[in-house]
Order: C-alpha cells, then sequence, then structure tokens
C-alpha cells in the first residue's frame, strides 16, 4: 500500500551538508521490527501481521529495505514481495477463491505465495506492500522520503532489472499514495468500488524507459545514501 509518502522535486530539496544514510537489505530483526510497527502505524488493520510477514521474510530475507543514518537510527521503509504467479493473478483479477472473502488486502499472502531470495529472477509481479517515514510532514522526513522513493527505484534495477516482462502493482491507501503512484507512470486497474480491493489498484508494467524516467524525475541521492547492496553480485534467475 502507499500512503501520505511526500515527494519532492531535486529544486525542492539542498542536500549540501546533510549527514550519509544507508538504505539496508536485507535487514536485521530490530529494524524490521520497526518497519513492521511503522507500518501498522500508517496502514491500520490491512496491513500484514507481524508473525506472517517474519514468515516471509525467513523465505526471503530481500522484500524489506530499511533507510537508517549513519547511526543505525530507523529513517523509514519500504518492502516489495516478490509474487508467484497463481497468487498474484487471483489478487489483480479478483479470481475466486477460498482464501479469502471479500476484499482482497495483502493479509491473505503467505510465504508459499513468494520467491525465494535465489528465485527472485523468475518473478514478473511484485507487490509495493508498503512505502512510509515516520512524522513525513516535517522538513527532515519530506527529504528521507525522496531519499526512500530513489532507493526503491535503485531497489528494483538490482534486483528486479527489467530483462524481461514484469509487472509492478500497489494498492493506493490514499489520495496522496494515488499521486506519487501516478507520478512513476502507474495507471488504475480497479477502482475502490470494484472489487477485489479496498483501495484503488494501480499497476506500471517495469521498462528500462520507466525506469530511467522514474530515477530521471528524482535527486540523485547517491552522494548522500549508501546502499547496502551496491557492488554485490545479484544470483538472479533471469
Amino acid at each position: 500500500m502507499v500512503n501520505a509518502l511526500a515527494y519532492h522535486s531535486a529544486v525542492a530539496l539542498n542536500r549540501t551538508g546533510q549527514s550519509r544514510a544507508i538504505l539496508q537489505c536485507p535487514v536485521g530483526l530490530e529494524l524490521a521490527r520497526k518497519a513492521i510497527s511503522l507500518a501498522a502505524e500508517s496502514y491500520g488493520s490491512e496491513t500484514m501481521p507481524a508473525a506472517g510477514f517474519e514468515l516471509l521474510r525467513a523465505k526471503n530475507p530481500n522484500i524489506l529495505a530499511c533507510l537508517t543514518n549513519v547511526r543505525g537510527e530507523f529513517l523509514g521503509y519500504f518492502d516489495v514481495f516478490p509474487l508467484k504467479p497463481e497468487i498474484a493473478e487471483l489478487f489483480l483479477s479478483g479470481g475466486v477463491t477460498t482464501r479469502w472473502s471479500g476484499k482482497a488486502t495483502e493479509r491473505i499472502f503467505s510465504e508459499a505465495d513468494i520467491f525465494g531470495a535465489d528465485e527472485m529472477g523468475l518473478c514478473t509481479s511484485l507487490y509495493i506492500s508498503g512505502i512510509a517515514v515516520p512524522h513525513a510532514a516535517t522538513y527532515a522526513r519530506r527529504r528521507d522520503a525522496s531519499m526512500l522513493v530513489w532507493g526503491f527505484w535503485k531497489y528494483i534495477e538490482s534486483f528486479y532489472p527489467p530483462t524481461h516482462r514484469r509487472e509492478i502493482f500497489a494498492v493506493a491507501a490514499t489520495e496522496a499514495g494515488e499521486n506519487l503512484l501516478r507520478r512513476f507512470h502507474f495507471s488504475v486497474r480497479n477502482e475502490a468500488s470494484e472489487k477485489p480491493h479496498k483501495h484503488p489498484l494501480y499497476v506500471v508494467e517495469l521498462s528500462s524507459d520507466v525506469l530511467r524516467e522514474s530515477l530521471e524525475s528524482l535527486p540523485d541521492w547517491s552522494a548522500s545514501c549508501q546502499l547496502s547492496w551496491a557492488g554485490a553480485q545479484q544470483q538472479l534467475n533471469v
């Protein structure tokens, strides 16, 4: 789900003299707990329960990335589920299933529904579970939010490059979330009034152009934000 995460253009943010940040993936248990807590605060009862999320993370630790400062203090997170085709198709289309009734939310997903860390290259359907910073209205947090969105696209570039067809989809929990998704070429698949989703469902087909244009629309935070996975060889089954 995407909530009221602040977005600002390069001209709106002055990066000079700012402390270096680190976007960590995978993360330890302490950061994971802080991300789970922020998700519950941001998205309420629709978010994945902590126990269920930890089962997903045990299968694939790379589903969660957390932004911290150099002292390791939590600044925000995003999480992306690499869904297997069967559950992705059911979720996107609202197909009939005994696994849920009524409106579909991410709470239906289990560890059996995602690809493991060594299978990520096989994934063609990526679900953005959440992306959030605490106290997003303050200037410092707006900076963190911009850095986090930039980091999301760098994460996609590294872990899920557009070497073949992939879709990214998200449920927009607020109007601000919808506006953010539209900035990055997402288009509405199902309106909130349509089953099976409680909120509008947005989808984008990942391509080299989408990735390039998304990164070009954001400040280049590479001098201020270290990517923990940078330089590591990704073992993708492409």
